[in-house]
């Protein structure tokens, strides 16, 4: 039978850890504060969803969510909590090992308070692009290395002082900005890219729909090559730790867009409103 070992904010891990040798792991990273995390329900099923797309056989849910409670009691001021499931050590090739004592760390880290969606975001475009993967459902798996270096370049090329930047595909269509799901309003429709062979089914982005849905706001899943985004006239950022942002100035390749910040700024409060209460 498969057992997990639990990790609580640990020094160190096996260096034997699949997670460290092939990235064999998934995670999530909430927002909590108050003893109280936004959208648990929704981590836990999201990494319930990583372990089945990439067959770890974890089961202890139930002790999962009876640790993770216990940290959040102990929390007061602003934290990211994050939880990552990892296959646990065994074998040096990349076949699973057919008997697994799998590793589930909790790691916890100050951060900023989540700000109100009044305080906006400038956005460029990364030079990096995203690779395919049919296989990953939209998973957040720890192969981020795309990611990773989106990062390193805008943070050795800054100069605009962009907060985040787009990722496109092979074909220069937007996926995802480098740690957020975007949504983008062309001629008064809104649309955010599907999320099937590219990117990451974020929780923030799927707790979003659903509350447009909701309020009878419709959102086209559908992608736009980059040149579509001088006509775009809004934007949003959906992160699980930042919350929902609106973005004030695009920079693209050849021009520079202001864009407006004004609409569902109240829809986008009593949404997290909502989100904090889900804990």
């Amino acid at each position: 039978m498969a057992t997990a070992q639990f990790l609580i904010n640990p020094h160190h891990i096996a260096a034997t850890d699949r997670s460290a040798q092939y990235g064999d792991a998934c995670f999530t990273s909430m927002y909590a504060e108050s003893g109280a995390a936004f959208l648990l329900k929704a981590h836990l099923q999201r990494l319930q969803d990583g372990c089945a797309a990439l067959q770890i056989p974890f089961t202890q849910w139930n002790a999962l969510e009876s640790n993770l409670r216990e940290v959040l009691s102990g929390i007061t001021d602003a934290t990211a909590v994050k939880v990552l499931i990892s296959r646990g050590s065994g074998g040096r090739g990349y076949q699973p090992p057919s008997s697994v004592d799998m590793v589930c760390v909790i790691s916890t880290h100050p951060t900023d308070p989540i700000l109100p969606p009044s305080v906006v975001l400038n956005l460029g475009v990364s030079d990096v692009s995203l690779s395919k993967e049919p296989w990953s459902e939209g998973i957040k798996h720890n192969n981020r290395l795309s990611q990773v270096l989106a990062r390193a370049n805008l943070q050795s090329k800054n100069t605009d002082e962009l907060e985040d930047v787009l990722m496109c595909n092979e074909y220069q269509h937007v996926v995802e900005a480098t740690s957020s799901n975007v949504f983008y309003q062309i001629d008064g429709v809104w649309h955010t890219p599907p999320i099937e062979a590219y990117g990451v089914k974020g929780v923030m982005r799927e707790a979003w729909l659903q509350y447009l849905s909701q309020n009878d706001i419709m959102v086209n899943q559908s992608y736009h090559h980059i040149d579509m985004f001088r006509e775009v006239e809004g934007m949003l950022l959906t992160n699980a730790v930042r919350g929902v942002r609106p973005v004030a100035k695009l920079t693209l390749p050849d021009s520079q867009h202001v864009l407006d910040t004004s609409a569902h700024l109240d829809l986008i409060n009593r949404f997290m409103s909502q989100s904090q209460q889900a804990g």
